[in-house]
């Protein structure tokens, strides 16, 4: 069978996998707490489900215009100068089946192929796929410091001459963080300067806690003309708790929105009728149900935060919004004495994934860290280095779980050794090895030889002149 090259880049979405794992897990009568999908558990506004019953009962459910009917685009359009401080016109908006969808036709709009989207770590899964669905190239960056807010100079060292656009998604999924105002300015100004895309996911934004008010990336624009490249996403699924109801919009410039319309006209014509008016109720409804539902996430937040002290090895960052929260899990005591390595997830401050009990493991954590060690009776008895930069990822072992065992009295004196063999100026297919780590202890005893092994197909042109990005601690 022959399928595309790029259809042969994209992973399953994570999230939508992680989901299906814990229902399997349910469903065999397993005990799990499923903590991996971003679906508040609030119910949808009484004025959604009365306008969709009001529709439904007429009957009249028909096909809808490209860019979404006209009292939704009015009521995207004040919400807009509700919460942005700017009207925009209807030619500025576009109404989508969900923010995701948004998103992805304004990436169609606005990238070539091997042309590059920054954006952020820790970022939601689904933007590196995005961007390469449209033969463009991802470039994550990952914060020097440890945390989850990058400083605006590491966003600007990484723009090239392919660099096109920049996602910013703040309140952030997973980390939960909000970005600063002065992140966020120097961003705008930053791409008004280069001359780029900025791409403001703000789906979150009126989930934020501890009083605090959602940032406005329009109060940093100089350009507030037709020819600002400034694009303002969001839509209904997080703050009015319509997940299921799949509407977004997206609010641009006119040539913009206009390119988008005729791309979303091709491939899926407008969203349903059923649902946009459902839409329409909620935004232009009572809003007590967005205050309810942050209350409630914020109350989870605390909770959480007062709990984990209490469970051995875990780390937990403290979060502002969302309801999302990162923690630093570890490494999991085997019956013969042998340690393996369950989940790394980026904590706050901490780079070191220390022991502590794991159980069913759902999802692979993904790593931006310096090294990742393994302790026993508190002393790093195992270092891994994760290399920095902006591109391919690794694999460690083949098939996966890496077993250490110590020899006796050398538990804190092992070291490793990592040899690159990959060709830096050739394209690197799937399975490919590309280099070696050695443990070996301070007397050259060898305890450990784990492969580097490609994990997707990495061209020449999405390739040459970069380093490593990070390295997946793949678990089986």
């Amino acid at each position: 069978m022959s399928i595309s090259y790029i259809a042969k880049q994209i992973g399953e979405s994570a999230t939508l996998k992680l989901n299906e794992t814990a229902a399997i897990l349910r469903a065999k009568g397993d005990p799990v707490i499923h903590l991996g999908g971003g679906e508040p558990k609030g119910k949808p506004p009484m004025d959604a489900i009365l306008a969709a019953s009001a529709l439904l009962t007429s009957g009249e459910v028909r096909y809808t215009p490209p860019d979404g009917i006209p009292a939704l685009k009015q009521a995207i359009i004040r919400y807009t100068e509700d919460f942005y401080g700017w009207r925009p016109q209807p030619e500025n908006v576009m109404a989508a089946s969900g923010a995701k969808q948004a998103i992805m036709t304004a990436l169609h709009a606005i990238l070539d192929p091997q042309e590059e989207v920054i954006f952020p770590a820790p970022y939601w899964v689904s933007y590196p796929e995005m961007v390469k669905l449209v033969g463009a190239v991802p470039v994550p960056v990952h914060p020097e410091d440890g945390s989850f807010i990058p400083r605006v100079q590491e966003i600007e060292q990484v723009i090239g001459s392919y660099t096109k656009a920049v996602i910013l998604n703040s309140p952030n999924n997973p980390s939960g963080a909000v970005y600063p105002a002065e992140f966020v300015q120097g961003v705008v100004e930053l791409c008004e300067k280069r001359g780029l895309w900025l791409i403001m996911d703000d789906i979150y934004h009126r989930l934020i806690f501890d009083g605090r008010k959602p940032i406005n990336a329009c109060e940093f624009a100089k350009d507030r003309t037709d020819n600002s490249k400034l694009i303002i996403i969001n839509g209904v699924s997080k703050q009015y708790a319509m997940t299921g109801f799949r509407i977004g919009w997206a609010v641009g410039n006119t040539r913009l929105i206009e390119v988008m319309t005729n791309i979303q006209g091709h491939e899926t014509s407008g969203p349903s009728a059923l649902l946009q008016h459902a839409a329409v109720g909620a935004i232009n409804g009572i809003q007590s149900s967005v205050s309810s539902l942050c209350t409630t996430l914020e109350n989870n937040r605390n909770v959480l935060l007062s709990r984990d002290p209490t469970v051995d090895g875990m780390k937990t960052g403290y979060t502002d919004a969302a309801g999302y929260c990162l923690v630093a899990s570890a490494v999991r005591d085997m019956p013969n004495g042998k340690r393996r390595l369950v989940s790394v997830v980026m904590g706050t401050a901490s780079r070191e994934a220390r022991a502590g009990e794991s159980q069913k493991l759902l999802n692979w954590g993904f790593a931006a860290w310096d090294s990742v060690r393994l302790f026993e009776a508190g002393k790093a008895v195992l270092s891994v280095p994760v290399w920095k930069g902006q591109s391919a990822e690794a694999q460690l072992g083949a098939p996966g779980a890496l077993f250490v065992s110590v020899p006796k009295g050398e538990g804190d004196k092992l070291k490793t050794q990592v040899e690159r063999t990959d060709p830096l100026l050739a394209p690197l297919a799937k399975g490919q090895p590309v280099g070696t780590i050695k443990v070996v202890t301070a007397g050259g005893t060898p305890v450990a030889s784990v492969p580097l092994v490609v994990l997707e197909p990495v061209p020449l042109a999405g390739f040459v002149g970069r380093t490593w990005d990070a390295i997946r601690l793949w678990i089986k």
